[in-house]
């Protein structure tokens, strides 16, 4: 009996050394390679503010983006026409010259018969029997002179489409000092206009914003991306 008691002790003792010595060597790594939990928690930690940062950064870019499309603004030309005095079928006298430009930014002042086309965004300009777009026309010529506060003073607008000599519309227009307005039409049936001579017509400036359903609509999705991240970073 006393030498199994001593046998039960021994194998105790054994177990009670294995387990020291697995503490050690798990105690020995633990200070090797520090607290793996803490690491973990540090590993969180930096994806967590990696996902804030990249939030905030993508936040402050995209209202920076509605900010810039708030600013951004055209300026539109429109012109108004007096009725033709003179005109040929499919012309009548109750028509007139008519339309407008828009560029990205204002007309300068001083212009001189200066050619703009370059910078135009679009045209839409009408004799009362065609429509010239820049979709479906071409520039004949597009000078504009403005006085000191960048008004338009004095223009010479030509734009045509179809075949010169076969069947064409063309829209003419020139402001001082000899002003008229001008609506050709040409097909095989012959050529007509309808025309006023030294009655131009007026301009008028305004600046487009971009409309408010398209900012309603921009600062809706720039909401969505946000509350997406958000999601992202809770996760």
């Amino acid at each position: 009996m006393q030498n199994l008691a001593m046998f039960r002790m021994r194998v105790r003792l054994s177990h009670l050394n294995l387990m020291l010595l697995n503490g050690h060597i798990i105690a020995s790594s633990i200070t090797r390679a520090g607290n793996p939990l803490k690491h973990l928690k540090g590993v969180h930690v930096k994806l967590f503010m990696g996902k804030m940062r990249l939030a905030y950064g993508l936040g402050g870019l995209l209202v920076a983006l509605l900010g810039a499309q708030a600013a951004r603004a055209d300026d539109m030309y429109a012109y108004t026409g007096n009725a033709f005095t003179f005109a040929q079928a499919p012309f009548t006298i109750s028509e007139f010259d008519s339309g407008s430009f828009t560029l990205g930014a204002p007309l300068g002042p001083g212009l001189s018969f200066s050619d703009i086309s370059g910078q135009l965004l679009n045209y839409s300009f009408s004799n009362g029997f065609a429509t010239f777009t820049n979709n479906n026309s071409s520039i004949d010529i597009f000078e504009i002179s403005t006085n000191s506060s960048g008004t338009i003073t004095a223009w010479d607008i030509g734009l045509f489409n179809g075949t010169p000599s076969t069947t064409f519309n063309e829209y003419a227009s020139e402001g001082a000092p000899s002003g008229y307005d001008n609506g050709e039409f040409q097909d095989a049936a012959g050529f007509s206009e309808g025309q006023n001579q030294n009655d131009p017509g007026s301009w008028t400036a305004q600046t487009i914003t971009p409309e408010p359903g398209s900012l309603l609509l921009f600062g809706t999705g720039v909401l969505w991306i946000v509350a997406l991240m958000r999601r992202k970073i809770a996760g």
